[in-house]
């Protein structure tokens, strides 16, 4: 089995090729803001090595909400091209550890928060204030992509499109993927444009 696995959740993104579960293409880039477009170059050198997967993995989050809809949209290309299966899973899975926590700064004075153990989601993700965050670590490692004020031992780490390309077990994904999402889209009505008959709504 060929897998091909791509993350830009958060500011490193990675691109895995899979074989059998050998990895035999890895790189990481600068996914930063604005910068989410280093993809392509990278997913283009991964396609020369490969005629067509047989899967297609996509972290979908949480995380950032440009990098992860530029993968989700390069993934959906390269399946009509390449056939294979295309499956979104949660980025925090990404990383290589039996059993940890995952937090990461979902703003408006929240995080994400995400227990993984074996390769699964045991709780989350989801939204969570910092005030809950102590009575859900217990005596679990703690990871995120960016320094948080937790008030405890935090490690980075990020997820891995290596490793998100070894999970097995996985069924196809309902299609089109979509980011996941923690809150709803904040709309903010702008004011009346004089001499205009509609108002303008942004969207964060």
């Amino acid at each position: 089995m060929t897998t091909l696995a791509m993350d830009c959740s958060t500011s490193q993104g990675s691109v895995a090729l899979v074989r059998d579960g050998v990895v035999i293409f890895d790189e990481s880039f600068d996914a930063g803001r604005g910068a989410g477009g280093r993809i392509f170059p990278i997913l283009e050198a991964a396609r020369k090595m490969v005629e067509r997967c047989d899967r297609i993995i996509v972290g979908i989050g949480p995380g950032s909400h440009s990098g992860i809809r530029i993968t989700l949209a390069a993934a959906e290309g390269l399946r009509l091209g390449m056939g294979g299966d295309l499956l979104g899973v949660p980025s925090p899975l990404g990383i290589a550890e039996r059993e940890f926590i995952h937090v990461g700064d979902a703003r408006k004075g929240s995080y994400h928060f995400t227990h993984v153990r074996e390769g699964k989601c045991v709780d989350g993700p989801r939204l969570i204030v910092p005030e809950d965050f102590p009575g859900l670590v217990g005596e679990l490692s703690v990871f995120c992509s960016a320094p948080l004020p937790l008030g405890g031992p935090v490690l980075l780490r990020v997820p891995s499109a290596a490793v998100l390309g070894r999970i097995e077990g996985l069924g196809c994904s309902k299609l089109p993927l979509e980011p996941l999402y923690l809150r709803a889209p904040h709309i903010t009505v702008g004011k009346p444009v004089q001499g205009l008959s509609s108002t303008a709504t942004t969207v964060d």
